[in-house]
């Protein structure tokens, strides 16, 4: 470690350390319950990725692990750390799954929570339908290039049905929402 930053000024940490600092950090985080399985954390490298293509796959199979066809396990993906003071990955989205939102005269129609990145996914050109619930696309930026983005394959999307088993009238509400809230920002 000594000589490695005597040579370039910064030590690469193993896959074996990251695993490790993911964990105390997840155990550590107070507001997310899901901190009870941090012993379970896996870590998933990709320090290595250049392009755009490589982190929207990297992304996508982030997704596809995580989500485990309904059987969430967590794990958590490392790209390359900051050069310089400046991310190479920057990811916009809050959550990598999250409902587009948008303002019109009746009202917001969807996510109030995703007006902005919405505006900026309009911004740079992808277009929704405007229902409650469409899925926003993935917006990352590397090295400070323009940003890109990615529309998620609906197939890696699971969505859970929101009902209740003792008022009938609130299938009818044809409420859902994604499930599993993957933080990305």
């Amino acid at each position: 470690i000594d000589e490695e930053i005597r040579e370039t000024g910064s030590y690469t940490h193993t896959l074996e350390e990251i695993e490790h600092g993911a964990r105390m950090a997840w155990r550590n985080s107070s507001r997310c319950i899901g901190r009870l399985f941090w012993h379970s954390l896996t870590v998933i490298d990709q320090r290595g990725v250049q392009t755009e293509a490589e982190v929207r796959d990297a992304l996508f199979r982030h997704i596809q692990l995580a989500t485990n066809e309904g059987k969430i396990r967590p794990f958590i993906t490392v790209f390359p750390p900051e050069q310089n003071g400046q991310k190479k990955v920057s990811i916009w989205n809050h959550q990598l799954i999250r409902y587009a939102g948008y303002e019109t005269e009746q009202g917001v129609i969807g996510d109030p929570a995703s007006l902005e990145l919405t505006k900026a996914c309009e911004a740079l050109g992808w277009k929704g339908e405007g229902t409650p619930f469409d899925v926003l696309p993935l917006v990352f930026q590397i090295d400070g290039r323009p940003p890109v983005w990615y529309e998620l394959p609906r197939e890696i999307v699971k969505e859970v049905r929101i009902e209740h088993p003792e008022i009938g009238g609130f299938k009818s509400l044809r409420l859902k929402w994604y499930g599993v809230p993957i933080i990305a920002d």
